[in-house]
């Protein structure tokens, strides 16, 4: 009979913005930066103590409504929303937090 040794595979981030949600909703991570989230373009930070401890899970928010609901709501006109393109930008490949549904 022939033996098989078991191997074992191990895999760790290599940095936080590894870290699925690092910095939350419409956050950006930059491991080079510091600090290390900021919030895309358009937006601000959801909340501004726990970012400036350091904690950026709570994401950020648009500063001004999209322009769909501004015209619903108030009448205002103005630049048309769209999309940003984000060059270079890393997506999560695993979209669900819990490792058992995985």
């Amino acid at each position: 009979m022939k033996r098989q040794e078991l191997g074992y595979y191990w895999l760790a981030p290599q940095n936080e913005c590894d870290v699925y949600g690092t910095c939350g909703p419409f956050g950006s991570c930059n491991a080079l930066s510091s600090p290390i989230c900021s919030c895309l373009r358009g937006f601000e930070p959801k909340n501004l103590e726990e970012w400036g401890r350091g904690i950026w899970t709570s994401g950020c928010k648009r500063r001004k409504p999209v322009l769909c609901d501004r015209n619903n709501n108030t009448g205002g006109g103005g630049k048309e929303d769209g999309f940003l393109r984000l060059p270079f930008m890393k997506v999560p490949i695993f979209l669900n937090r819990d490792p058992l549904a995985l």
